[in-house]
């Protein structure tokens, strides 16, 4: 009986986070949505928006607030972008930004857009 109890709770502890994580997500998708971003990818972590006047990053938690998990890069503060395999580096007047993506492709796809956008 005890076993019983210990584990309901445990299943009910994975759904609550399961739960919790997934209206996360939708928070920061519509988020995106709402500030017109296309080639949007999620790695690590993080999702990566090329927007209309900026590229948005926000790291995904438990709790999240927008206002305060989020990093912008104004096109008009980026001085150059590099891409490398996965990677691209975009270097602006006051901070360098490396982005890791999982496949190569979507990659050059990100670097595409942000370079037609500057």
């Amino acid at each position: 009986m005890i076993f019983i109890i210990f584990f309901a709770l445990i299943i009910i502890g994975v759904i609550a986070l399961n739960t919790l994580d997934n209206n996360n997500l939708e928070k920061i998708e519509n988020y995106l949505k709402a500030q017109k971003c296309v080639a949007v990818h999620y790695n690590q972590g993080q999702y990566q928006g090329v927007c209309q006047d900026e590229i948005i990053l926000i790291q995904n938690a438990f709790t999240i607030d927008i206002s305060k998990d989020k990093k912008i890069i104004s096109y008009g503060k980026i001085q150059t972008v590099n891409i490398e395999d996965k990677i691209i580096t975009i270097n602006t007047n006051t901070s360098n930004v490396k982005l890791e993506f999982k496949q190569k492709d979507k990659a050059r796809m990100f670097y595409k857009k942000v370079q037609n956008k500057l």
